[in-house]
This record gives C-alpha cells, sequence and structure tokens, in this order.
C-alpha cells in the first residue's frame, strides 16, 4: 500500500498504549474498528479505534462571524472542507514499529474479496492480525470485522469453556446463533469437513426449519458433515420424533431429586430432603422394577404403595411422618401430572437416551428440542424444565462415563431463553429442577467435554455463578441497564466501546472471550446469508397483509 492509501497522520500527545490521529472526516470510522499505522521505515503496527471527535478550526464558538454563516450555504461548503476527526487509537500490536511517533500514516485494510485468495500485501496485514492462526483449522471464519471484509477467526476449542449470546429483542440473537451453526457445522480439517455435535433448546421455533425443509437441510449440510438433523417434539407432528425420558437411567436418588424439586421448586433442598430420602428408599426397593413402568398408569400405583408401605410399616423406625408421606405424594402426583400430559414417559418405544446421544457425536448431529407452540402446544414452563433438566443430567452423567472409560466426547448444549432454566436472584422464576444441574454442567462439564451456549435477553437475569462461568460472550444491542453489569460481567470492554452497546445495529455484535482469536474485544458485522434466513416468525409487511 502506498502513501495515497493514507486515511490520517499520526500527531504528538499519544501514550505508550494510546495513539492520537488525524483522520480524513470522509472516512465512516466506528469505535471498534482496526486501523494500521505505518512507520517511516515501513514497519506496521495494529490499533483499534477507542473514541475520536469532529473537529474544524473554523467552526468554533470564540468566532463570532461562524453565527453569521447560518444561511449561507456557498461559503459554509468552502469551510466544511476543513472538518477532519480526531482520533484516539489504542496500540493492539506494535510489531516493532514506532507507532506512537507523530508523522506516521494511518491507513485502512486493504479491501479483501476472498479470503483464501490473497496477494502478498493482503497476506501481510492479515498476518498482522492472525499471525499463525490464519492457516490454522482449529480456527474457523466468523462474520467480518467492522469496517473490512476480513472475517473473525473463532477459537472452537474454547467451546467447552462455554458462551452467552445476550441482546434485547430483534437485535439478531436468533439469526446470529443459526449463523454460528452454520460455521459449526462445516469445519474444514485434514481434507474432510466435520460438526461440532448440539443439542438445540428451541424456545419459540427459531430452528426448526434447518430440520425439517429440504433446502435449510441441504444447505446446512452441504459439506456433509451432518449424518443426523432431527427434530423433537412432544405430540405427533409431521418431521419430527416424539421426545421421551428414560427414567432406568437415573439412579433412584437423582429421580427423587427430580421429582421432589419439580414440585417445590421455591423451596430450599435441605428442607424438602426428608421426601427424597423417601422417594429413594421406595426406588431402591422396587430397583427390579422398569422405572419407566413406575411412572405411567400401569405402575404408578404400586410406587405409591410402596411410599405407603414405608411409612405404615416402619415410621418408628425411620422416622418419616404422616406429613412427609403427604407431601411425597403430592410431588409424585405433580410430577405424573406433568409428564402424563405430553406422554413424556413410555414403558415402551424409543426414548431419548444414552444411545442418542452417541449417535448425536458420532453422527456430528444437530438436534432441535422444538419447545414452540407447534411443537409443544400449551406445555408450561415446569414442563420444560422437567425436560430440560433431564437432558442437562443425562449429558453430564454421559459424558462423565465417557471419560472415566477413557473415551474422548464434546456435546454442545444451546439453551435459549436461558433465564428461565438459570434464572439470577431478582428475576421472578422458580428453576431449582434445572438451575443446579446446569450449574453443575457449567462448572464441571468443562473437564468432561460439555459446552454450554445460553442466549438471553439480559445477562443480569441470569445466575451470576454460571455466568462467571463462561469464558466467552457475543453480545448485540443491550438495555442501557446491563451495559455496566456487561463491563463487570467481562471486564475487557472499553468505556467507549461499551457505549456502543445501547445502539448496535441489528447484525452487529461485540465478541468477547476466549473464543475471540485477537484476545480484545472485537466488533463485528454479520451480514445477512438467504440460505440461513427464517420466515418463523416473520411479521410481514403489514399493507400488503391488509391489501391482500
Amino acid at each position: 500500500m502506498s502513501n495515497a492509501d493514507a486515511i490520517g497522520i499520526v500527531l504528538e500527545g499519544g501514550t505508550p498504549n494510546v495513539v492520537k490521529a488525524l483522520i480524513k472526516a470522509d472516512h465512516e470510522v466506528k469505535i471498534g474498528e482496526f486501523l494500521i499505522i505505518r512507520d517511516r521505515e515501513g514497519r506496521t503496527g495494529l490499533v483499534q479505534v477507542e473514541h475520536y471527535e469532529y473537529g474544524n478550526d473554523f467552526y468554533t464558538e470564540s468566532l463570532g462571524i461562524v453565527k453569521s454563516l447560518i444561511d449561507s450555504e456557498v461559503l459554509a461548503t468552502v469551510l466544511d472542507k476543513g472538518t477532519y476527526l480526531t482520533v484516539w487509537l489504542r496500540v493492539i500490536k506494535e510489531n516493532n514499529a514506532k507507532v506512537q511517533m507523530p508523522g506516521n500514516l494511518v491507513l485502512k485494510f486493504p479491501e479483501i474479496k476472498d479470503i483464501n485468495k490473497l496477494d502478498q500485501t493482503q497476506r501481510k496485514f492479515l498476518e498482522l492480525l492472525y499471525e499463525e492462526k490464519l492457516e490454522d483449522p482449529r480456527y474457523v471464519k466468523y462474520g467480518r470485522i467492522i469496517n473490512t471484509n476480513i472475517p473473525l477467526l473463532l477459537r472452537i476449542n474454547a467451546l467447552p469453556m462455554h458462551m452467552g449470546i445476550f441482546g434485547e429483542t430483534g437485535s439478531g440473537k436468533s439469526y446470529n446463533m443459526r449463523y454460528l451453526i452454520d460455521v459449526f457445522s462445516n469445519i474444514e480439517y485434514d481434507g474432510k469437513h466435520y460438526a461440532i455435535p448440539m443439542i438445540i433448546i428451541d424456545a419459540n421455533g427459531d430452528y426448526i426449519d434447518l430440520a425439517t425443509l429440504s433446502m435449510k437441510r441441504e444447505y446446512i449440510n452441504r459439506n456433509g458433515s451432518r449424518q443426523m438433523i432431527t427434530r423433537y417434539a412432544f405430540t405427533d407432528i409431521p418431521n419430527a420424533q416424539r421426545f421421551r425420558l428414560d427414567m432406568n437411567l437415573f439412579t433412584p436418588s437423582d429421580i427423587a431429586y427430580m421429582v421432589v424439586t419439580a414440585k417445590y421448586r421455591d423451596t430450599d433442598v435441605s428442607q424438602a430432603s426428608l421426601q427424597m430420602n423417601l422417594l429413594e428408599m421406595a426406588l431402591n426397593e422396587l430397583r427390579d422394577e422398569d422405572y419407566n413402568t413406575l411412572f405411567t398408569e400401569d405402575g404408578f400405583s404400586e410406587l405409591q404403595q410402596k411410599v405407603n408401605e414405608i411409612v405404615d410399616e416402619r415410621k418408628d423406625e425411620l422416622g418419616f411422618t404422616k406429613n412427609t408421606q403427604r407431601a411425597l405424594q403430592s410431588a409424585l402426583q405433580t410430577f405424573r401430572s406433568k409428564v402424563k400430559e405430553y406422554d413424556l414417559i413410555s414403558s415402551d418405544g424409543e426414548t431419548f437416551s444414552y444411545d442418542t446421544l452417541d449417535e448425536i457425536f458420532f453422527k456430528h448431529g444437530l438436534v432441535i428440542i422444538d419447545f414452540s407452540a407447534d411443537g409443544a402446544p400449551g406445555m408450561d414452563l415446569l414442563t420444560k424444565q422437567i425436560v430440560v433438566g433431564y437432558i442437562a443430567r443425562l449429558m453430564l452423567n454421559y459424558l462423565v462415563k465417557k471419560k472415566m472409560n477413557n473415551e474422548r466426547r464434546i456435546l454442545s448444549l444451546v439453551i435459549e431463553e436461558a433465564q428461565n432454566y438459570i434464572p439470577s436472584e431478582n428475576y421472578p422464576v422458580n428453576a431449582r429442577l434445572t438451575k443446579d444441574v446446569l450449574a453443575t454442567l457449567a462448572t464441571q462439564g468443562r473437564k468432561f467435554g460439555a459446552s454450554l451456549i445460553l442466549i438471553s435477553q439480559r445477562p443480569a437475569f441470569v445466575d451470576k455463578v454460571v455466568l462467571s462461568m463462561l469464558n466467552s460472550f457475543i453480545f448485540h444491542r443491550v438495555y442501557h441497564e446491563d451495559v455496566k453489569y456487561i463491563q463487570s460481567v467481562t471486564g475487557g470492554i472499553s468505556e467507549y466501546l461499551a457505549k456502543e452497546l445501547i445502539s448496535l445495529p441489528r447484525g452487529q455484535a461485540i465478541v468477547t472471550g476466549l473464543i475471540n482469536s485477537l484476545e480484545i474485544p472485537v466488533r463485528v458485522q454479520i451480514d445477512k446469508k438467504p440460505e440461513l434466513e427464517s420466515d418463523i416468525g416473520s411479521e410481514g409487511d403489514i399493507l400488503e397483509i391488509l391489501s391482500g
């Protein structure tokens, strides 16, 4: 690149970490944009726009004549040519260049139409950004860095460190997740394509077309990396498998916890410990029975009778009271009514089991758990929590067992509307049934190959402990009240970049954390691909609707 490509010049008054520069006013500068500084020896360094101000030496309050020019468009047009931008640039990589020296040139990144076809100059500047990561298949291309055509490289090995995607309604979260699904479905390595095995808790049916529409399936799977793309529903509908639990996969202790916490979600678990102990004992004494049958019409009375028998015949020996007995029977009835309504437990037929997780892993599957009005009509939050808690516990147990057998696995669990399953203390939802197991998955699951991706409108509504376990974030436009909270959680977003969060256009996001190969917050544009867009939930044009 020649001097003619320069858009600005370095000024005096910089610091070791921040360079002050003048930029041409016609450059549409963006907070978070990357630029290049070239010193007089031709060496280049990388800087990022921290903030900027417009200036013009004529348009100042001290020159009273300015006020008389308000109606003089011709003279104002001439004077406008003296407008400039003063920009403060944070030094990212000096690369042996003396970037702070006054008189250095400020350059844009060269236009790159195809990152796979680079000339020598383009490669030189991309290597300034990415060094050897550019050729490493463990880094995948995502969106494009703002004001460039250069994709951000995401480090896929950071997925087990968990990620959060946050943004207000309409900011582009769901499309971004569709984009990420596509990225994680087409990872090239050693001449072949692979996909991250994923289970998606789909709150509103935003992803079901990826499994049900052949055009979408074919695009996502254009490289043949996924041999399994499946939608699970809670009613009998076309193009979907029926979701059913398998209670035989859990210990009596696990089942007791699920049943009792489903009833007493707003009660401290320790206060319900006698009920859990009683149910665990009953299940142990029925261990030769099929646990699925015990929660169906045929076997439920047998489980109830066993609970009554233990209390009535051994209450003095074991210390269980009638109150404990009644409370547990109530919990059993609540759990039974929820699973019965959606036929979640069956004594025969296929279930969502360890075999399912094995199939998802080996076939690099994409599984959509459909909680939409079509896939789960009328389903209340408690029933959804039973399902999500079941999947999380199943996944944790599966990964732990595989690790103990020296079998390596990776599974990603994506949870939309995460605040309904891992709420903070100030969010008005009781979710003990899911909160504890998801917290365990977040804190311990990474050692076994579990990847959590949590999606929510408000990060402040997600449990702080779980949020602290997320080491990567993608922030879309957020509510003003969340900015300070985001800064405290991430610790790396500058004051100026944080202020941009409340006005980011739809399709833009700030990526920070371990998944970001540049290791600093990066502002990206996620361009729309027609093949990935969804018509589900689209309101359409009102005038077209009214006019027929």
